[in-house]
């Protein structure tokens, strides 16, 4: 944290414990520094009364889905100013103005530090908070700019590989990132701490060295290497405040086209999904980053002196039969259903032959039901509504 505290300078967001109530965590941008003290420009949290009082509209879930969820806070950037000593700011802020929530770019959401921002008060009168003036006024990013950009790209990878490709079979992937920023991990590290098994070693690697005269040499160079493997529920939980709350969870499905450009999770929908122990199994695996693990979990491997991140994301599939399968995992998930009265697995008679629900297509209203006990009978495909009176029928 101390070199966190001495990192951040103009322009960077931070978070940082009130002067005057040390149990209240406030929100500013750092205006001036010193070495001892930094001078804030203090954030506040859109309340009811603020947009009230101000005539702010409220955001609309239509235009702004994703910065209008309940987990993310909208701020307001106001134009008081106070000074306070570095050792009081807890960590750095993501604060991003609400195009960039909704310009598809953004990866981040419902993490622990992230915040929108729409408007900012000046003069008593509340006046739009630009892009243009959030990415282009420094010419030298910030550290926590800097900082939000690259969890911002891991959150991307880590989401695509757990969503999209319905028919592999595969249930592990990996990805790389070069030129990852090393302040970037060693922060990611750092949060992850507590709740992950962490080991740094040394490893002596073959190099090339090449020569203006045409000439080369093999050489040994040292290369250091920081593994961090998450293999429990409370490390996975610590990793979703950081990246995000969706991390954890996909939908392998085909991707969105511009045909179709909303895909959403329906019953029968192929989920993929993390599934960690309450605690670490296998302390010797564990303990050993370079031990294949097999289990459920994430892998994180960072090259120091090549600033290349590697991560291996190793989970399950299972198929959705109520939305209780998904929101048991994520609590925001949403399950498109037909019907409260067809379910998979549902049984009904039809032509004298028992039936059973297989799958239901959304799109289409069409059900596919296989015969139970009639093996010469073929599977049929019948409408929503019909299907729904067969199995009143059946119950009653």
């Amino acid at each position: 944290m101390n070199n966190l505290q001495r990192h951040v300078t103009v322009g960077d967001f931070v978070k940082f414990f009130d002067s005057h109530c040390h149990s209240t965590m406030s929100l500013g941008e750092i205006v001036n520094d010193g070495t001892d003290r930094v001078r804030i420009k203090l954030f506040h949290f859109m309340s009811s009364e603020v947009m009230q009082s101000n005539f702010v509209p409220p955001i609309n879930p239509r235009d702004y889905p994703l910065a209008s969820q309940d987990e993310i806070q909208e701020v307001y950037q106001s134009s008081e100013e106070q000074w306070i000593a570095r050792h009081m700011i807890v960590d750095v802020a993501f604060i991003v103005p609400i195009e960039e929530v909704e310009s598809g770019r953004f990866f981040l959401s419902c993490a622990e530090n992230t915040f929108v921002i729409r408007y900012c008060l000046i003069s008593s009168s509340m006046l739009p908070w630009t892009t243009n003036y959030y990415f282009s006024r420094f010419q030298v990013e910030p550290f926590s700019v800097r900082l939000f950009h690259s969890l911002n790209t891991l959150s991307d990878h880590v989401r695509r590989s757990m969503f999209h490709r319905p028919e592999a079979q595969t249930t592990v992937q990996s990805f790389t990132i070069p030129m990852f920023p090393p302040e970037s991990f060693y922060y990611l590290a750092f949060k992850l701490a507590d709740n992950t098994i962490q080991l740094t070693v040394n490893r002596k690697q073959r190099s090339i060295k090449y020569y203006n005269s045409l000439k080369m040499e093999s050489v040994v160079k040292n290369s250091t290497f920081t593994y961090i493997r998450i293999l429990s529920k409370a490390g996975l939980s610590c990793l979703r405040t950081i990246l995000g709350q969706g991390i954890g969870l996909g939908l392998a499905i085909a991707r969105p086209t511009k045909q179709r450009p909303v895909s959403c999770c329906y019953i029968n929908n192929n989920v993929t999904s993390i599934e960690c122990d309450d605690i670490t199994q296998n302390e010797m695996v564990a303990l050993q980053p370079q031990t294949r693990c097999t289990s459920n979990g994430i892998d994180i491997n960072y090259s120091e002196q090549n600033r290349i991140l590697s991560c291996r994301i190793r989970f399950m599939k299972f198929v959705v039969k109520c939305p209780e399968d998904v929101t048991s995992r994520l609590p925001s998930a949403e399950v498109v259903q037909v019907s409260s009265g067809v379910y998979p697995e549902a049984l009904f008679h039809y032509n004298n032959i028992l039936y059973e629900v297989i799958e239901i297509n959304i799109e289409t209203l069409l059900v596919k039901c296989a015969p139970v006990q009639d093996f010469d009978a073929a599977e049929i495909m019948l409408p929503v509504d019909l299907i729904e009176n067969l199995i009143a029928q059946f119950g009653t």
